[in-house]
């Protein structure tokens, strides 16, 4: 019995080295619930008798009782952040406007030059008529060449 209980210690000691302790929610506090692979919007009724545990209510009106680790805190402060999810402070225009700038835009810029790159030749990449004499065919077929890095030594 010993073993396992110094076993068991040991294992809790290194796996509580990288965990640590999630927030405390208090009652009424907007929280994210995790339903299968989604979060839904819903609030903290009250804590739980169980440890880590609280009553939740949805905003579709469900009550639940869930984990701490199934909840997290949201920002949003009431259901009206919910139901207009792309709520914006900055004016906006209808698509009918047109925006008005004060110096007409008829101009081009000319492009700024810059230095000036050669790109090579399509006949430099590709092999001339020494490589493809030189080159052998092995018994399967594959034809076997000189690597270009030696094209400048005499290979014998």
């Amino acid at each position: 019995m010993e073993k396992i209980d110094l076993k068991q210690r040991k294992q809790k000691h290194y796996f509580d080295r990288q965990t640590k302790a999630l927030p405390v929610l208090e009652t009424g506090d907007r929280i994210r619930v995790r339903m299968g692979n989604s979060w839904k919007p819903g609030r903290v009724v009250q804590h739980a008798e169980t440890p880590r545990s609280y009553e939740i209510q949805t905003d579709e009106g469900r009550r639940y009782h869930r984990k701490r680790r199934m909840l997290i805190k949201s920002s949003e402060d009431d259901r009206s952040s919910i139901d207009s999810p792309f709520v914006s402070n900055s004016p906006t225009t209808s698509t009918h406007e047109r925006p008005h700038f004060k110096e007409p835009v008829d101009e081009v810029s000319p492009l700024v030059e810059g230095p000036t790159v050669t790109l090579p030749q399509p006949g430099d990449l590709c092999s001339t008529d020494e490589d493809i004499k030189e080159t052998t065919m092995t018994s399967s077929g594959r034809v076997v060449r000189k690597p270009l890095r030696f094209k400048d030594y005499v290979l014998e």
